[in-house]
């Protein structure tokens, strides 16, 4: 493979650094770092989560003076990520100004990275997101008949035996800018072992790593019959670390699950769990039995005839539908990360064949529609934060619920730009705008 060169000049190009602040702060518009450096500073509703342009261009400016002089990554902040619903995760936060570095590099190098990744490689790449491999698994399963097992192999704590080493040397095949490589060295020593979960060049460097082992499943994986080349493996998808093989004969799959085994371990110094187990793929629900079983992979259960979703989403659904039932019934209010979670849970039912749930489960409880409008209404009134809510009001007329106005909550609160507590078109009768929350 031919390796790239001359990456320098376009990492520190002006126009590089500038979209490299707009993109890496889409989602973080409202966290007081952001605002407070690249933020509108003067109240003005129009202004609320935009960024300054002069004072884009020149962060931009700094961070292009920063790798000319010769960029360290700063020390990474440590949090435990605990979630309501899934696992603990330590997450490793960089700063700012490491952050935008990031993402002028994976922009500079994405081109040499996305030219040998495997066309099934999924999470974390655009356009290859979950639905994209939904569509892919559910096309296997239903399309092709000869495609009967399947195993799910499972990386033990990928990215924290990432080989440092391993990885430098994969980025050098294909990349020959030396002061590029410097950049990528750097980032990639900012922690003693492995890959930091929450860095944004994270994702990309763990997808890079894996493509020698994409491409061993598909190319060398095979036998030789009647003078015929047939692969182990009919079909081969890779969810970050989550791998999915297909194949139309059981003795074939467990050579292939041992040789990737044995290839991990050798070759990328990772091992792969011990729970795996080779299945047919089931019909329907009553199909399910000894050695027989849906394929449980990216939040979706498949089947031959169907798809549903996983039930640790119907339960996680079906626990904040009740929930903002309860608290609109008994507070007239909805708070915004309930709003947001509901919206976004329903979606996942949107994609499979469980759409009978919402209209059984949800729809007698949350109105959605009443769900998109809170959403929509904190978006352009600027109310943000982890305890934000909005309270409502139900008309004696049609039992309808209308939206009265709402707050930021949490400590988003003192980080927005607009002054005093409420914003809305309808305040109670005698409130004041700034003054305290009637109903704490």
């Amino acid at each position: 493979m031919k390796r790239v060169g001359n990456l320098w000049d376009r990492l520190v190009s002006l126009s590089n650094a500038e979209l490299a602040v707009y993109d890496g702060t889409q989602n973080k518009r409202t966290d007081f770092v952001v605002y407070r450096k690249l933020g509108y500073h003067d109240g003005l509703p129009e202004h609320q989560g935009k960024l300054d342009p002069a004072k884009v261009r020149k962060y931009a400016q700094h961070r292009i003076d920063d790798l000319n002089n010769g960029w360290h990554a700063s020390e990474m902040r440590h949090l435990v990520v605990k979630p309501t619903y899934g696992k603990k995760r330590n997450i490793d936060c960089p700063c700012l100004a490491d952050h935008i570095i990031h993402w002028m590099l994976i922009q500079t190098i994405h081109d040499p990275i996305m030219r040998g990744m495997y066309e099934h490689s999924y999470g974390s790449i655009p356009k290859r997101g979950i639905d994209a491999a939904r569509k892919t698994v559910e096309k296997w399963v239903r399309l092709d008949e000869k495609a009967k097992y399947f195993v799910k192999l499972d990386i033990r704590k990928f990215y924290e035996h990432i080989d440092h080493d391993l990885l430098k040397a994969a980025f050098r095949r294909v990349i020959k800018d030396e002061r590029v490589l410097d950049v990528i060295d750097k980032t990639i020593d900012c922690v003693p072992t492995g890959v930091p979960i929450g860095t944004y060049t994270s994702q990309w460097f763990a997808n890079f790593f894996l493509q020698p082992l994409d491409h061993h499943v598909k190319q060398d994986m095979c036998k030789l019959r009647r003078g015929k080349r047939t692969n182990w493996v009919a079909h081969y998808l890779r969810y970050m670390d989550d791998m999915l093989l297909i194949g139309t004969s059981k003795r074939d799959l467990e050579k292939a699950v041992k040789e990737v085994i044995k290839y991990a371990r050798n070759e990328l110094r990772l091992e792969i769990k011990d729970c795996w187990e080779i299945r047919r793929i089931a019909v329907d629900s009553n199909d399910i039995g000894s050695g027989i079983a849906p394929i449980d992979i990216v939040g979706y259960r498949f089947y031959r005839d169907h798809t549903e979703v996983r039930g640790g989403i119907f339960l996680h659904t079906s626990r904040i539908a009740a929930k903002i039932e309860k608290r609109l019934r008994e507070r007239g209010e909805v708070l915004l990360r309930d709003a947001e979670g509901i919206v976004s849970l329903c979606g996942w039912f949107q994609h499979a064949d469980s759409k009978h749930f919402i209209e059984t489960y949800i729809k007698p409880r949350v109105n959605l529609k009443l769900m998109r409008e809170v959403i929509s209404y904190a978006s352009k009134h600027g109310i943000v934060g982890e305890a934000a809510r909005l309270f409502c009001h139900q008309r004696q007329r049609d039992g309808v619920y209308q939206i009265l106005y709402g707050r930021s909550g949490g400590a988003a609160r003192r980080r927005f730009c607009v002054p005093g507590n409420y914003v809305g078109d309808v305040l109670p009768l005698g409130t004041e705008l700034g003054a305290e929350d009637p109903q704490q």
